[in-house]
């Protein structure tokens, strides 16, 4: 164990540095961008993609039903079933008729209420549209809806879940700014620790003797740890975010500890382990 140590210890002379790793920021912007993605995907689909898919079905089961109305009136054979299904299309008819347009309703919307017109006047002939002139509008109407099943035939309607899907999507864009600001945050932090041990930190200097402790209960398992100052402050240092910060915790951490911990930051143990078993197998090696 003395061999490894005096072999190390050249880190303890050194003037070390530590900023953020390369990869916490790349995977900061990565993650950031995605949740960008996935929340303009949520709004798109929620305000404009299921509301026209929506749309879409609903003009295809009309057109459907007027397309059957038409069929059974054109037969000359309407039974009790299609006179039923007849007046509930013409219902269905008359209540989107009675709904007023929006005022910025644009040449699709106004389209589609004259082809709905020429839906109802073909199932009900107007009082004001003689007999021998019916079969005109009702030819009319198969055409347009023939037309308008070429276009919505296929239509279907949305999942009930496709809404709470984008919910979920759109929740994503408040991890956005987070994400940036961890990255800005974490951009300007630097840390260094001279050959005398004195610490500096963006919280701080400590120098060597200020520094009581190191706190390593959650190093082996986070990459985290906090040093203790001789007056009980804590400050949290993560090696997960900063590249180069694990050897400074090492120097610290076996200056403090040095049964406990070697230089790199590893427990004495492993590390002796490591090295017994590496001993053992050069000679077999060799042979």
């Amino acid at each position: 164990m003395t061999e490894a140590t005096n072999n190390e210890s050249p880190m303890a002379d050194q003037t070390l540095h530590a900023s953020v790793a390369p990869s916490f920021s790349l995977r900061a912007l990565i993650v950031a961008a995605m949740c960008l993605v996935l929340g303009v995907w949520g709004i798109y689909d929620y305000l404009w993609s299921i509301p026209a898919q929506e749309l879409a079905y609903s003009r295809g089961e009309i057109s459907r039903e007027v397309h059957f109305s038409l069929e059974a009136i054109d037969a000359g054979e309407v039974t009790s079933v299609d006179s039923e299904a007849i007046e509930q299309t013409v219902k269905k008819l008359d209540g989107q008729l009675s709904e007023p347009l929006p005022g910025d309703a644009g040449p699709d919307a106004l389209s589609w209420r004259d082809t709905l017109q020429v839906y109802r006047d073909g199932i009900m002939r107007p009082s004001s549209v003689s007999p021998t002139d019916w079969p005109v509008m009702r030819e009319q109407a198969h055409l347009e809806s023939d037309a308008a099943l070429e276009l919505y035939g296929e239509a279907t309607p949305p999942s009930k879940y496709d809404r709470p899907v984008q919910w979920m999507f759109i929740l994503c864009l408040p991890f956005v700014p987070w994400y940036l600001w961890a990255l800005f945050s974490t951009g300007s932090r630097k840390y260094r620790l001279d050959p005398d041990g004195t610490f500096h930190m963006p919280e701080g200097t400590w120098k060597a003797e200020q520094i009581s402790d190191i706190d390593m209960s959650r190093w082996m398992a986070k990459s985290v740890c906090w040093v203790v100052s001789t007056d009980g402050t804590r400050i949290k240092l993560d090696a997960h975010i900063y590249k180069g910060l694990d050897t400074m915790i090492g120097v610290i951490a076996h200056r403090l500890h040095p049964d406990n911990w070697s230089l790199d930051a590893r427990p004495v143990k492993a590390a002796a382990d490591e090295q017994a078993s590496s001993s053992d197998t050069s000679p077999s090696d060799e042979g």
